[in-house]
C-alpha cells in the first residue's frame, strides 16, 4: 500500500493514510514520498472531500473510517483493482503466481525485461535495490507479483483475480493461508480460475515437479485455451533443468529447451532460484524475446532484500531470509549448504505466521 500511495502522489494525487501504527519500511517510503499526513484510525480523518479511498485487506467493516467511508458514500476500492487500472490495464500482463518463489521470481522476470529494453511495469511484493520502487509504471509490458490471499473484506477473493494475465507463471501450488483457506483442493479452485482467465492468444508456464500442478495439468488443458508450457526438473517438461553448479557467488545453469540445450550465469544461488530462471527464460523464448538481452539480466540478477540476504560477512556469514512455509526452509537451507559446503549451517527460525 504504500508504495501505491507514493506512485499516486507522483502522478500530482493528493494522499493520506491511516493505521494502527506506521512501521519502516513502509513509514520511509512513504517520508520519501513526501505523504506526512499520516494517522491512527479516526472517524474525523474521512471528509467529503475524498475522491477514492483504498481499503487494505486486514481491514473489516467495523473499522470506524470504514464505516464513515460508507455513511458519506465515499466511492471505495481495494489494491489489487487499483494496481490493474494503473500498472496493468492495456499492457500485455505477466501474472507471477505460486505459494512459494512469486516475489523473486516477478523480480527477476521485471529485471530481465528491463535490461532487455521494454521498460515494464511492475509490482514487486519485496524490496529489491536493482528496481527501486517496486512498484513502477511503465509501458508495453506489465510484471505482477499474483498473490493468491483475499484482496478486502468486500472482495474475498484472492488478489490475483483483478490481473487478468496474458503469460501467466506458476511456481507451484501447495497448502498456505491457513487463516482464509481450510484445504489445499480451496487453493487448488481458485487457481483453476486463474488459468480459465487466460485468453487464448496468451500462455501459462508450470512447474511440473510439483505433485500438486502436475495433478490438475490434465484438468486445466480443458479448461483454458491458451498454450500451457512446463518447466522443471522432469523428463516431462518443456523446458527442463539440467545441471547446475555454484562458484563464485553464481549458478551455471543448463536447460534442455524445445529447439535445444543452452546455458547462462544466473547472479542467485540455489536449485529453486535456478528453477525460477528457467520459468523466465520459457516467457520469453516463447514470447519471441531476445535471449543474449534476458541472459545478460539473468546474470546481472542481485537477488531480493531478505531472501538469502547477506547482512554480515566476516569469518562466520549472517543471512537473512523471509522463508517461513516448511518448504521455504527446506529450499532456503539446501541452497545455503550449497553455496556453503564447507561451514556449519545454523538455522534461527521464528515461526509468526499463519502458514
Amino acid at each position: 500500500m504504500a508504495q501505491l500511495a507514493a506512485l499516486l502522489k507522483k502522478k500530482g494525487y493528493n494522499i493520506t493514510g491511516s493505521d494502527k501504527e506506521f512501521y519502516h519500511p513502509a513509514l520511509s517510503i512513504l517520508k520519501e514520498a513526501e505523504i506526512n499526513n499520516l494517522s491512527s484510525f479516526k472517524k474525523e480523518n474521512i471528509t467529503k472531500d475524498i475522491a477514492l479511498a483504498v481499503i487494505g485487506n486486514s481491514q473489516s467493516y467495523t473499522n470506524c473510517e470504514v464505516q464513515e467511508i460508507e455513511s458519506l458514500n465515499i466511492p471505495y476500492t481495494c489494491f489489487p483493482k487499483l494496481l490493474y487500472e494503473l500498472i496493468i490495464k492495456k499492457r500485455r500482463s505477466v501474472v507471477v503466481s505460486g505459494t512459494h518463489g512469486k516475489t523473486t521470481t516477478t523480480a527477476l522476470t521485471a529485471w530481465c525485461f528491463k535490461t532487455a529494453g521494454f521498460n515494464p511495469s511492475y509490482f514487486i511484493g519485496g524490496k529489491v535495490t536493482q528496481l527501486n520502487p517496486s512498484l513502477f509504471q511503465g509501458e508495453k509490458y506489465s510484471v505482477v507479483e499474483g498473490d493468491e490471499y483475499d484482496s478486502a473484506f468486500f472482495a474475498k477473493i484472492p488478489k490475483f483475480t483483478f490481473y487478468s494475465p496474458d503469460i501467466l507463471i506458476i511456481t507451484n501450488i501447495d497448502f498456505d493461508h491457513a487463516d482464509i483457506y481450510r484445504s489445499l483442493e480451496e487453493i487448488e479452485e481458485q487457481f483453476s480460475r486463474l488459468v480459465s482467465s487466460v485468453p487464448n492468444h496468451g500462455f501459462i508456464i508450470a512447474c511440473i515437479d510439483n505433485p500438486t500442478v502436475r495433478k490438475n495439468l490434465a484438468t486445466w488443458q480443458r479448461k483454458t485455451k491458451a498454450t500451457i508450457i512446463t518447466y522443471g526438473k522432469s523428463e516431462l517438461a518443456d523446458y527442463r533443468l539440467l545441471l547446475r553448479e555454484t562458484k563464485n557467488n553464481k549458478e551455471k545453469v543448463e536447460i534442455l529447451t524445445p529447439s535445444g540445450k543452452d546455458t547462462y550465469l544466473l547472479g542467485i544461488t540455489g536449485e529453486h532460484n535456478a528453477l525460477n530462471s528457467t520459468a523466465v527464460y520459457a516467457v520469453f523464448k516463447e514470447e519471441g524475446l531476445p535471449i543474449d538481452a534476458l541472459k545478460e539480466g539473468l546474470k546481472t540478477f542481485k537477488g531480493v532484500k531478505r531472501r538469502q540476504e547477506i547482512v554480515y560477512q566476516n569469518q562466520t556469514v549472517l543471512i537473512d531470509d523471509f522463508a517461513h512455509h516448511p518448504k521455504e526452509v527446506l529450499a532456503t537451507v539446501k541452497s545455503i549448504r550449497d553455496k556453503y559446503p564447507e561451514k556449519r549451517v545454523i538455522a534461527v527460525f521464528e515461526p509468526r505466521s499463519n502458514t
